[in-house]
């Protein structure tokens, strides 16, 4: 779920650097007021890198005082809003729709509580934005409910309380239905849609593809009323309001003392004898009336007034030091000013590193709370980085792609083992990031030289048929390219062949064109035809493909690099070993080659080297264990490629039919 490494076809501003759980999701929040803000802090507190969408007057509760900060910002805002960023959007005009659709291709999460209707409008709703980026996840919140009668009904938290019957249960007994003192109903909501998202997130992980989260604060109130919609659920009876009174445990609220109320819940018999024994009044406990809680219910009034005389005899705090003492669970009841001077809460919760004033999340990992990073953002303070990064500005993201590089030891023959292994791969490379994934020789067909040498009996793939076709469903459901090298038999004679899958097809396909004696003799026919670089979807440099390190590598790789190609892709399954690609490498390098080297190879096998990415500079940047199976990933950066592209090439193709690319025109050489 680590979300900076999932990729899409948007631009996002570079992220902040921070840790936690969630750290590199990108979280696009289009919503405002309460439910929706408290939901994206969630995030944001876990490390998610959450851009707050707000329209060029701010979100509402930036005027919602007083109280009001220094600075003139509404508490309100601040209490809900840090360790994000905000960006000012007019989503009535077109081209900031275009912006926010922009961003929306690059999230891994996009939250709104806007009515019904209205996303479509902007093109941000779950299809439209899933059609450009199909792993991401939406939230919406709502009313109530976006498919009821009620769906184009403005949601207020007081409404969605009233409606909801939390009032109803809520007051002093035979007083009037009142409100809580915090909007729970927008709290809540923030926290189912929270947890939803994060569960989406999850499924994303198995599936590869978003889904549309959504919850209303009518929903979130009826679906929070617990044990009162269960106790009216089984009997039929209207709960009454009790004011501080629990409707099924006795004593369970605050009693008097004689300087203040205390707050008490005694939930088993053997708390309530403590109390008893506490109070001097040890038979209490063994009166017919109070025996068991259900007794404790029956006599409610009777056994208050009992308590409250007896705690009528001291102040609160002789009383607190005495239950606490004999475990009696009690409590003060503070104002806001003694919660903030509790040492217990002052110094596990209270965060003014910022210079605003934040209670942390009461989330602790490892023991560890989640850090306030940021304070809550002044109005449109991030707008440049966004338009750097929707512009392509340099050294942003928005310009680098990654890549990977998978290993793994494929089972001769052994087709369908192999298959769930390739896909395993895939998978777990977009859920990296990845916009390219670079396999194997014989990732499906295995390879062993005996077997080979019998010309492959049972072996061979159909790089058209079924097979490929599906695997290139796969990659398209999860925004990747995969080349990936294959034993390949066509009308009965076999090929050592790379294959590219991108867009749902097979989109390239290289027959190895020099081959080695042993493969001569082992039947495979080389190909006719030399590779050329391919443009694939969402990646800035395009692809050259090669087999095994074909003979004469350098010269292949110059070629290539010639006619455009940013990235060399090799599937090989032979012993490169890691001082021999350096070699080669550089070699490369000094003929200009300019381009990122991504070597995949087989593990578990002493005779065959590691995977690996070399950028432009011949630097090994990811390398994988000789018999490491899985993925390394780095992230491909186009500049580098021109950097080192600046130098005299050799002037002339080592291959006919290929011809220079762009930007492959000859440059002076800088540095050598």
């Amino acid at each position: 779920m680590n979300g900076s490494e999932h990729g899409a076809r948007g631009a996002w501003p570079q992220s902040p650097a921070g840790k936690g759980p969630l750290a590199g999701l990108r979280i696009l929040d289009l919503s405002r007021i309460l439910a929706g803000p408290f939901a994206t802090m969630q995030l944001a507190d876990l490390g998610a890198d959450v851009l707050k969408v707000e329209s060029p007057q701010g979100d509402e509760t930036r005027r919602w005082g007083p109280p009001f900060t220094d600075d003139g910002t509404a508490a309100y805002f601040t209490g809900v809003n840090r360790n994000k960023r905000s960006v000012t959007l007019d989503l009535t005009d077109p081209e900031a729709r275009v912006t926010a659709q922009t961003l929306a291709a690059a999230a891994d999460v996009v939250v709104d509580n806007f009515l019904p209707g209205r996303m479509e409008r902007f093109g941000l709703d779950h299809r439209t934005v899933s059609a450009a980026n199909p792993r991401v996840v939406t939230c919406t919140i709502t009313g109530y409910g976006s498919d009821t009668d009620w769906a184009g009904v403005p949601g207020f938290d007081f409404l969605a309380q009233a409606m909801g019957g939390l009032m109803a249960v809520t007051g002093p007994q035979g007083g009037d239905p009142t409100k809580t003192g915090v909007a729970v109903a927008d709290l809540l909501a923030g926290l189912y849609a929270t947890a939803g998202m994060l569960a989406a997130l999850h499924r994303r992980d198995e599936t590869g593809r978003g889904s549309h989260v959504e919850v209303s604060l009518l929903d979130a109130v009826v679906g929070s009323l617990a044990n009162q919609a269960s106790g009216y659920l089984a009997t039929g009876r209207e709960p009454q309001r009790l004011g501080n009174a629990h409707p099924s445990i006795v004593p369970y609220e605050t009693f008097a003392a004689a300087d203040g109320p205390v707050a008490m819940g005694v939930g088993t018999d053997r708390q309530f004898a403590r109390l008893a024994r506490v109070l001097g009044l040890p038979g209490l406990a063994e009166d017919p009336r109070f025996v068991t809680n259900t007794d404790r219910v029956a006599h409610r009034a009777e056994l208050k007034n009992i308590l409250e005389r007896a705690l009528g005899q001291h102040p609160r705090d002789h009383w607190l030091d005495l239950l606490r003492a004999a475990g009696v669970p009690a409590s003060p009841v503070n104002s806001l000013a003694e919660v903030f001077a509790d040492p217990l809460v002052r110094d596990r919760l209270v965060d003014v590193s910022t210079g605003s004033p934040q209670i942390r999340s009461p989330l602790r990992v490892d023991g560890r709370p989640a850090p306030v990073r940021t304070p809550p953002p002044a109005l449109g303070q991030h707008n440049d980085e966004v338009r750097t990064a929707i512009a392509g500005g340099a050294g942003g993201p928005a310009e680098t792609v990654r890549a990977a590089v998978g290993q793994f030891a494929p089972v001769p023959g052994g087709t369908e083992e192999n298959l769930s292994a390739v896909r395993e791969l895939i998978v777990s490379a977009a859920d990296r990031g990845a916009r390219l994934l670079v396999l194997p020789e014989y990732s499906l067909s295995g390879y062993d030289r005996a077997w080979v040498a019998e010309g492959a009996p049972g072996g061979g793939s159909d790089i058209h048929g079924e097979v490929f076709t599906d695997l290139a469903r796969t990659c398209e459901l999860h925004g990747i390219s995969v080349v990936m090298g294959e034993l390949e038999r066509s009308d009965g004679l076999l090929y050592s062949t790379s294959v590219v899958l991108s867009g749902g097809a097979v989109a390239a396909v290289h027959r190895k064109t020099t081959l080695t004696e042993q493969e001569t003799a082992h039947g495979l026919r080389s190909g006719d035809v030399a590779a050329s670089p391919v443009s694939l979807p969402g990646l800035p440099l395009p692809v050259g493909q090669m087999v095994c390190f074909e003979h004469g590598f350098p010269e292949i790789a110059l070629d290539l690099a010639l006619a455009g190609a940013g990235v060399l892709a090799i599937s090989s399954l032979i012993g490169t070993g890691h001082e021999y690609l350096r070699n080669l490498r550089t070699r490369a390098r000094a003929q200009d080659n300019g381009a990122y080297v991504l070597a995949a190879n087989a593990a578990g096998r002493g005779w065959c080297g590691a995977s690996m990415i070399v950028n432009p500079r011949g630097e090994v940047v990811a390398l994988a264990d000789r018999d490491a199976q899985g993925i390394v990933c780095a992230d491909l950066d186009p500049s580098l490629v021109e950097q080192e592209r600046g130098a005299e090439p050799v002037l002339r193709l080592r291959r006919p039919g290929l011809r220079p690319g762009p930007g492959a025109a000859a440059q002076p050489r800088q540095g050598l």
